[in-house]
């Protein structure tokens, strides 16, 4: 196996299992199943096809921080704070997107 894999893999299924837990635990258990099972069945999709990991794991790991990062901070009490943070993500993203 790649050293590449066997960095990434563990990083992008903890960040998986983060996508069930922060969720679940403010109480949304239907949103951290079905982003969490989403995001697993994308990762492992992608995994047999070499060539798909470079282009299409970045893009799932900044939309897995974005949603994490918001969770994260609602968990917390400053759902504000993961509100704006989100947005400031995901416009970044966006902007990225089209360059």
């Amino acid at each position: 196996m790649d050293p590449f894999y066997v960095i990434s893999l563990p990083i992008m299924y903890g960040m998986t299992l983060l996508n069930l837990v922060l969720p679940y635990k403010c109480g949304y258990k239907a949103t951290g199943y079905f982003v969490s099972s989403f995001f697993g069945v994308m990762i492992a999709a992608t995994i047999p096809a070499e060539w798909m990991v470079v282009f299409i794991w970045p893009f799932l790991f900044l939309l897995q921080l974005i949603f994490n990062l918001y969770w994260g901070f609602r968990l917390f009490g400053r759902k504000k704070a993961g509100t704006v943070i989100s947005f400031v993500l995901a416009g970044i993203l966006l902007l990225l997107s089209f360059i």
